[in-house]
């Protein structure tokens, strides 16, 4: 028999797909890092309350520890356990993370996972003339992954994946962006708190415009 656990875990959390299993595993491919044993992820200090609710959700009572980084100080959740760890390695999470990372083909069109990938490495926000922008940064394959997804909601026809030195991205702006919002963050359970509120933020000005329209 091993050690005893020091902190409570759920070990069975990756085993199912549901909409929360989703979303973690889209922002660990995103923004987190794997060992044969461990798994974290990691985020801004202030975004720490998020990470608390991301631990809740795995059944992990461990403190969210704070790291000094020269770009700011950075909160992290660490999670111990191999057998995590390896069910994440199915889904095509590796260490060290690698520009050729690909969605797995039972998440490739579930909008949970591809909220956890925007909520890791998206932006939302808006242009100089007040214009949606949401925008994914990552490698080729996850960057055309996302786009396809979109394009199977209706979305983003007229995008394309860029490719600018070393990064890929794929952005849709105005309407457009709105949609896939909505479609990433309605009616969701976890999502980054900071990334709802501009979602929120665009619902508003869109019911004010169409109210002044009407």
């Amino acid at each position: 028999m091993g050690r005893p656990r020091k902190y409570s875990l759920n070990q069975e959390y990756f085993d199912a797909i549901n909409g929360n299993s989703a979303y973690v595993i889209g922002l660990i491919m995103a923004d987190g890092t794997i060992r044969n044993d461990r798994f974290s992820i990691s985020a801004k200090a202030g975004d720490s309350e998020f990470l608390s609710t991301i631990a809740e959700s795995l059944g992990s009572n461990r403190p969210i520890q704070y790291v000094e980084h020269i770009h700011g100080n950075v909160a992290r959740l660490v999670v111990n356990s191999s057998k995590m760890s390896a069910r994440l390695a199915y889904y095509g999470i590796h260490s060290p993370r690698t520009w050729t990372a690909r969605t797995h083909a039972d998440l490739f069109l579930n909008r949970h996972y591809w909220r956890g990938v925007i909520d890791g490495d998206g932006s939302l926000c808006n242009g100089k003339r007040g214009r949606n922008i949401l925008r994914l940064v990552g490698s080729e394959s996850i960057c055309s992954d996302f786009l396809i997804f979109c394009r199977m909601n209706d979305v983003g026809m007229f995008s394309s994946v860029c490719h600018h030195k070393t990064i890929y991205t794929v952005c849709l702006n105005g309407p457009q962006a709105l949609a896939i919002a909505e479609i990433l963050y309605g009616g969701a359970d976890l999502y980054l708190p900071r990334k709802m509120r501009i979602v929120q933020q665009w619902r508003d000005a869109r019911c004010l415009a169409q109210a002044v329209n009407q």
